[in-house]
């Protein structure tokens, strides 16, 4: 039964969401979106061309470690706060009401 409700699940993903999501992009957004050109001299990038791809693969990392640790970093605001008004106990919980 399990197996079925699976497949078909399935089967209304493959069948209904292409007709549901459809990206609403204008023509003048993708005429004005560009991307680099690399430039060869026999086989060779350009001088130029090479030191910006050496620069973007030295800096990949560390932007790939800001973005990896920015889920962590909200969390730890969060329990930061949540400690900062007394939240101190696990099965503790903040009620936040605006006025």
């Amino acid at each position: 039964m399990i197996r079925i409700l699976k497949a078909s699940l399935a089967l209304l993903c493959i069948v209904a969401l292409p007709t549901i999501v459809q990206a609403e992009v204008s023509k003048e957004t993708l005429d004005s979106i560009s991307t680099p050109t690399l430039r060869f001299l026999d086989g060779a990038p350009l001088h130029k061309i090479a030191d910006q791809v050496y620069d973007f693969l030295v800096k990949l990392p560390a932007v790939d470690a800001s973005l990896t640790g920015q889920p962590a970093a909200s969390l730890k605001g969060l329990f930061d706060g949540a400690h900062s008004v007394g939240e101190v106990e696990a099965q503790q919980v903040e009620i936040l009401i605006s006025a």
